[in-house]
């Protein structure tokens, strides 16, 4: 299991094992590179801890903790977790800052009823906003849990059988949403979750420990009075550099990531301000014209004094690399090979460690989703209450009009018309990639009864609307848009294509503080209505106004633009064949659970514009994943 991992952590390798409890650990070293090899215990070791991530505020934990007579063997944050578990016990994580994965055990905690019962507690943690992945299964009476699926299947304990409910949550979303992956069997631990393990009963319990705020900012009538001036701007500013400032500890080379927007701009401004000297920066470069930001960055790069490197991206490169890009993907995904390729010339140019803007979108109100959900939450109801021969009508409208004939969104607004959206909202619609009758189409009768008779990513989105509908319009899309696309697509992505190459990256606008806040403020703030004839105002107006050193205009004057690939272009072109082959042949897992022609299809609406590249792309690499760690077996059971 440990051996799976060593991308992760090349630099060093530990045990703790204690009766019944065997941890490992693989380290990447990022602080106190000479004593902070891990596990690290306390004075009498009796409690020891492997860690993934990094504690932000350790220092000023650390100064607490010796107050009250803890005594440091090392300068790590690793062995504040300890001290810090010693003094509060599980209640200790609300009480860090940062993104972790854990697991802490407890030798002093009594056995059970039967004198003959093993002693000790064990418990596993997770951050707050899901930065770190941490993934766990229970087979045979052994509680197993590592920090990539691919470690637990390395164990041999793991069936690689294929998870129905997993299949269905992917091909949904272009990605499994958590607690579900791929593998039967395997479980994703909750963001903001411990699971508490007692070892000698072997019970175990799983527990929220954090949530987002509650909505009481959203009332506060002081904010549209006050104005964001007053208000907003200041306590942004304060929380935004004090999140910057934390993350710019380490004690190997560190950098970032900037490409031609708004918010790797922002943390890119506010690193400047901070470090000793010129900051090192990547970004992605493409010979397409309409996908190279290269300009915009090298504006940023330019305003902020930064050392940049332009790294160009080809058709023909993403080729040659697919083996290993593919390698890289602990769980398949649609998107993340942007990070791959970004990662690996930082870690060419020798960093360590780089800052991301990631999340700024999601919490400063960036996405067109934050319009568009709201108004077609309006329209929801006049959809459903027009008469069945005027809706017909208006389908049959749509249908034809020449200007949408090959637009590939035309089946999205079809879908909406119909009715046909997951979990019955017009949000899971915009980040859908096939709707819930696309996804019956693909799939053969046996396995489409099995999804029907149960779905847990079903009663997943039905929980996350429920609380998404106490905030106001533009916060409950914020709270869908962290808590589902950022959680189980751009994290994960993040996280798994950088650790293939040994890089750490953090992402301070999603430090929990600056979220805590965010949610506190009304979403009229965040996202103000555009004023008719006015001048347009920049994107998330919030973030850029709380920077104390200006953004450049050319930055600040742009239409919102997704970073993105230009896979419109390069399946068409160098990267067809090895896509075309690969949908041709699906693995042997999805035998009698994928219908062929369906796939083939799919392919075929791409060739000729009727759809979009995400869609073909997402299956073929669907399809590559599988090949690779699942055999021919899945459960045909309700999930």
């Amino acid at each position: 299991m440990t051996a799976a991992m060593r991308h992760r952590g090349p630099d060093a390798e530990g045990y703790l094992e204690d009766g019944c409890v065997a941890f490992s650990i693989r380290r990447l070293r990022v602080l106190d590179l000479d004593t902070g090899d891990q596990p690290i215990f306390n004075e009498d070791e009796t409690v020891g801890v492997v860690f993934n991530g990094e504690i932000y505020n350790y220092r000023d934990l650390g100064r607490e903790l010796r107050e009250r007579g803890h005594r440091f063997r090392t300068r790590s944050d690793t062995e504040t977790i300890v001290h810090a578990y010693e003094e509060w016990g599980p209640g200790c994580v609300e009480r860090l800052r940062g993104m972790f994965a854990f697991a802490v055990f407890d030798g002093r905690a009594p056995g059970g009823e039967d004198p003959s019962q093993a002693r000790g507690r064990v418990l596993v943690v997770r951050d707050r906003l899901g930065i770190k992945p941490l993934y766990y299964a229970e087979q045979e009476g052994l509680l197993l849990f590592a920090s990539e699926v691919r470690a637990l299947l390395a164990s041999g304990l793991v069936r690689p059988r294929l998870s129905v409910a997993g299949l269905d949550s992917f091909l949904l979303f272009g990605s499994v949403q958590e607690p579900l992956t791929l593998i039967d069997g395997i479980i994703s631990l909750p963001a903001g979750h411990t699971l508490e393990v007692d070892v000698g009963s072997g019970r175990c319990a799983l527990k929220r420990y954090w949530d987002f705020p509650p909505c009481d900012g959203g009332r506060d009538e002081s904010w549209g009075a006050r104005g964001r001036s007053e208000a907003g701007e200041p306590a942004v500013r304060e929380l935004l550099e004090e999140a910057v400032r934390l993350r710019l500890v380490s004690d190997v080379p560190l950098g970032a990531f900037l490409s031609g927007g708004i918010d790797s701009g922002a943390v890119v401004s506010l690193m400047s301000d901070m470090a000793s000297g010129p900051v090192k920066t990547f970004t992605l470069v493409f010979d397409e014209p309409h996908f190279n930001e290269a300009a915009y960055a090298r504006e940023s790069a330019s305003a902020f004094g930064t050392d940049h490197v332009e790294v160009r991206i080809t058709g023909s490169r993403v080729l040659a690399g697919l083996p290993r890009a593919m390698e890289a993907m602990d769980q398949p995904t649609m998107d993340g090979i942007n990070t791959y390729y970004v990662s690996q010339a930082a870690k060419e140019a020798g960093l360590t460690v780089a800052l991301s803007g990631l999340g700024g979108d999601e919490i400063f109100g960036g996405y067109s989703t934050f319009r568009t959900v709201p108004r077609l939450r309006r329209l929801q109801p006049l959809a459903h209450a027009l008469p069945a021969p005027a809706a017909m009508g208006l389908r049959s409208l749509v249908a034809r009009l020449p200007a949408l004939g090959s637009w590939p969104g035309r089946q999205k607004v079809m879908a909406f018309l119909e009715g046909d959206l997951p979990f019955g909202d017009p949000y899971f619609l915009a980040r859908a990639l096939f709707t819930p009758g696309q996804v019956a189409a693909l799939l053969e009768p046996e396995v489409r009864r099995c999804i029907a008779d149960g779905s847990p990513a079903a009663q997943r989105a039905e929980g996350t609307l429920d609380r998404a509908r106490h905030y106001d319009a533009v916060n409950a899309v914020s709270y869908l848009e962290v808590s589902h696309y950022l959680l189980n697509t751009l994290l994960r992505d993040t996280d798994q294509m950088s650790m293939a190459h040994s890089l750490e990256v953090r992402v301070p606008l999603i430090d929990h503080k600056l979220v805590e806040l965010m949610f506190r403020i009304p979403g009229h703030v965040k996202v103000p209505r555009a004023r008719r004839g006015g001048a347009r105002r920049p994107s998330k107006p919030l973030l850029v106004e709380s920077l104390a050193r200006p953004l450049p205009r050319a930055i600040l004057g742009r239409r919102k633009h997704m970073f993105m690939l230009p896979w419109e272009h390069w399946l068409r072109r160098e990267l067809r064949l090895e896509v075309e082959r690969g949908l041709l042949g699906p693995p042997d897992c999805l035998s009698g659970m994928v219908n062929r022609q369906a796939v083939a299809e799919i392919w075929q609406q791409f060739l000729a514009g009727r759809t979009s590249w995400s869609r073909p792309w997402s299956l073929y690499v669907l399809f590559r994943w599988l090949s690779d760690h699942c055999d021919g077996g899945w459960s045909g059971t309700p999930p």
